[in-house]
């Protein structure tokens, strides 16, 4: 089985970027294709790094997910604010590359 495969020869899942679709996937239990099958077999920690449209992030649909993923122990890792790939501008860019690494390596050096 490929997608239990997947996350059992790792040390940790990151997730980059992270979609409102792939949140809302793991969120709810979804297990429909490769990612959300491996997310949902995954017995490491996952880290998720948002990315998307400033009105899908502050959806309030999302936002329950983000919530409930968070209580879960999944790491956020972002959104930031700044120019979008769809022209528009605030909260919902990648977090910066090198913050992004330095989270994960501080989580592994534990």
């Amino acid at each position: 089985m490929e997608h239990i495969n997947l996350t059992r020869k790792s040390d940790l899942v990151v997730v980059c970027p992270a979609s409102a679709n792939i949140i809302a996937k793991l969120a709810n239990g979804y297990a429909d294709d490769l990612a959300s099958t491996a997310l949902a077999a995954s017995n490491k920690k996952i880290f998720l790094v948002p990315a998307m449209n400033k009105k899908m992030w502050e959806n309030p649909a999302n936002k329950k997910n983000i919530k409930e993923l968070k209580h879960r122990g999944i790491k956020i890792i972002g959104p930031t604010r700044g120019s979008l790939a769809c022209g528009e501008i605030g909260l919902g860019r990648l977090a910066n590359e090198r913050k992004i690494v330095q989270i994960i390596l501080n989580y592994l050096n534990k």
